[in-house]
């Protein structure tokens, strides 16, 4: 595994490795549906932005099926 702070000095490093790994980030007005909200773009990692509510989510799933989960804080 490639140590991740190489990429913080070249932005255009870490994007082409987001890139490459199908990890992207979304931003739309209510929250993601799971399996259809990106299916077959968004690979584990990426991001969804709700817009309406602030709240973010993660793909926990698969590219080809989406699992949505709620980002929280304690």
């Amino acid at each position: 595994m490639a140590y991740p702070a190489r990429y913080v000095k070249n932005i255009w490093s870490m994007l082409t490795q987001l890139a490459r790994n199908d990890v992207w980030e979304f931003a739309d007005s209510g929250a993601p549906t799971n399996g259809v909200t990106g299916v077959n773009l968004c690979g584990p990692g990426s991001s969804y932005i709700d817009v309406a509510t602030g709240n973010t989510y993660t793909n926990k799933g698969t590219k080809a099926n989406p699992n949505w989960h709620l980002n929280t804080t304690a």
